[in-house]
């Protein structure tokens, strides 16, 4: 399309995030380069939680999506990256629903760690409410989370997906006025240097 936006969408289902370096690092920078794209999405996180038992284990996860994160910032290094972190997910504690004990941790080293290596951060979580939104997502008329507490509906998905569009729709027009002020800050500062 010459208009518009076009995604390439991969579903990886299962994924933990941290298989991207195990491609061909000289084949992706063609690929990237013949592409040309204006954004990298990553949305991962999800898929570790149950497996999340200690800060150790965590730090670990946290570094190995870093270095995916060098590795597509090497063989694309003028896109810019958006890391969409875990959502909500509830599990079963004493009978009641809870939110994965370290799903905050996460959240934030995530967040931190990305914002510190370049990365934008959309926070899945906050968007939905926080920890233990899961199950008003699942109990909404209708539903836009399962029963499983963890995925979303497809409306749910939708909701998310619309949650995110605005958030870069916003900065995005942030980013403009920005850019507008500066130039007319800069012309003004060019006017004044003339005439004084």
């Amino acid at each position: 399309s010459r208009r518009g936006v076009v995604v390439d969408n991969l579903g990886m289902r299962g994924c933990s995030g941290t298989i991207f370096s195990q491609a061909d690092a000289s084949q992706n920078k063609r690929l990237f380069s013949m592409l040309d794209p204006d954004l990298i999405m990553l949305a991962f996180g999800g898929n570790i939680m149950p497996y999340l038992t200690d800060d150790k284990v965590k730090s670990r996860y946290v570094g190995q999506l870093l270095s995916q994160i060098s590795y597509l910032q090497s063989v694309a290094p003028e896109v810019p990256i958006l890391f969409v972190g875990p959502s909500d997910m509830s599990t079963l504690e004493e009978g009641k629903r809870v939110s994965f004990p370290m799903l905050g941790p996460l959240r934030d080293a995530l967040r931190d760690s990305m914002l510190t290596h370049g990365v934008a951060y959309f926070d899945q979580l906050n968007a939905m409410g926080g920890l233990q939104s899961m199950p008003s997502w699942v109990d909404a008329e209708p539903a836009l989370a399962v029963s499983d507490y963890i995925h979303f509906t497809r409306l749910g998905a939708q909701k998310m997906g619309e949650m995110i569009t605005e958030s870069l729709l916003r900065e995005y027009t942030l980013y403009g006025l920005k850019q507008r002020m500066l130039k007319e800050r800069d012309q003004a500062i060019e006017e004044f240097e003339v005439h004084n």
